[in-house]
């Protein structure tokens, strides 16, 4: 879908292109949707793959990564700086459209030389909004200076542009609430029907979690449901851990009383790993699991993990927290888990350490077919019109 060109989005981040994190992959799929939308699109990030291509329609201009010691003052206090240089270049080429810059990050000192650019030059500024963070995740709680520039940038600065793109309900319904433009942007991945495989229940049930546990998943809950279950089913189920270091695992375990020796048969660890390994691991992996806490962090987030496995046809397991909690149908295509409840975890554990194949195949379609929903040509299909009236 590529009408004629009539915008022009410079999408700015202090992400990794294309797989650093969540964050790379979504400026990836992003920048992609707006591409289909017949933007004329620039990316403006990091990237750490040198072979990556990228769309042709789409132009990618890199922050250059610095390494050693001047990775943090650099990416932290001065890449900004370097954004606005390139988003500057990129703007000087074709000032024929109208100018919209898109910028996602969660650093004051990134942003605010790109606010101030926008500002004096009199460009649309947006911003890609995916997080409220919450002072239990740093040190000093409240007294944290990084949780302090966290909600000056969240309360004061995204206020002050042209529009939210929020990915979730509760923060467009915090920007709303203060009289600031705000849409809906969830996270989006690319679909291709390759990526379901068959998968059988016979040999047992692989669970699979990628990421950092430690933050926003509720660890202790997970464990204890898997230290719960019965010996049968203890048998069936081994609990894959991708990007997880094992020692910092079996510390959180001591500190929280929990046996690691007891549950040690059934998780697995494996290292941090490249975009194909990772996929080949998703293969293996029947069902995604994490469990949350009912915060406003939690409820303002959406997990990229989630979509990702979606479409790979792995249904999740997963709280009743957010808008991710919302999507799933309880027995359908995913199973949800009330808040802190133990005994529902290890019900639902239980079952799926019985499920049959075929009761199994029924989900993964299920499944497969709500991650499709979340592909970005497929969602841009849907919401073409809404997107390009917010930024009009």
């Amino acid at each position: 879908m590529h009408s004629i060109q009539k915008c022009k989005i410079i999408y700015m981040a202090d992400r990794i292109m294309p797989n650093g994190n969540a964050g790379g992959v979504r400026v990836n799929h992003i920048s992609r949707l707006f591409d289909y939308l017949g933007c004329k699109t620039t990316v403006i990030s990091f990237n750490d793959d040198k072979k990556f291509v990228g769309l042709e329609n789409i132009k990618y201009l890199e922050i250059p990564l610095k390494s050693g010691y001047l990775l943090f003052f650099y990416k932290y206090f001065l890449a900004g700086f370097f954004a606005v240089f390139l988003a500057h270049k990129s703007n000087t080429l074709n000032k024929t459209l109208d100018i919209n810059l898109i910028i996602y990050s969660t650093n004051i000192f990134f942003v605010f030389p790109i606010f101030c650019y926008a500002k004096f030059f009199k460009l649309k500024i947006y911003f890609d909004v995916v997080e409220n963070f919450h002072s239990g995740r740093y040190k000093l709680g409240i007294f944290s200076p990084k949780f302090l520039l966290f909600k000056l940038l969240f309360k004061y600065v995204y206020s002050s542009g042209d529009g939210i793109f929020g990915i979730s309900h509760e923060i467009v319904k915090f920007f709303k609430q203060r009289g600031v433009k705000a849409i809906i942007l969830p996270p989006l991945f690319e679909f291709d029907k390759e990526n379901l495989k068959e998968k059988k229940l016979n040999l047992g049930v692989n669970l699979i979690y990628s990421g950092s546990p430690f933050d926003k998943e509720d660890l202790n809950l997970m464990i204890r449901a898997l230290a719960g279950l019965s010996l049968d089913s203890r048998k069936q189920i081994v609990f894959n851990l991708s990007g997880v270091s094992k020692q910092r695992f079996i510390n959180f375990c001591g500190k929280n009383d929990i046996d690691y020796a007891y549950i040690s048969p059934m998780v697995k660890f494996h290292d941090w790993l490249s975009v194909e390994d990772l996929h080949k691991l998703y293969n293996k992996s029947h069902f995604l699991f994490f469990l949350r806490k009912d915060n406003l962090a939690n409820r303002s987030n959406f997990p990229m993990k989630l979509i990702e496995m979606l479409s790979f046809g792995i249904p999740p397991i997963l709280s009743n927290v957010g808008d991710y909690g919302n999507i799933i149908k309880h027995q359908i295509n995913g199973f949800v888990i009330p808040e802190n409840d133990l005994r529902n975890a290890i019900k639902y554990l239980e079952i799926i350490s019985k499920m049959n194949n075929q009761e199994y195949s029924s989900m993964q379609m299920k499944a497969l077919k709500l991650g499709n929903k979340y592909d970005y040509r497929t969602y841009g299909k849907s919401n073409k019109q809404e997107i390009l009236n917010f930024l009009n």
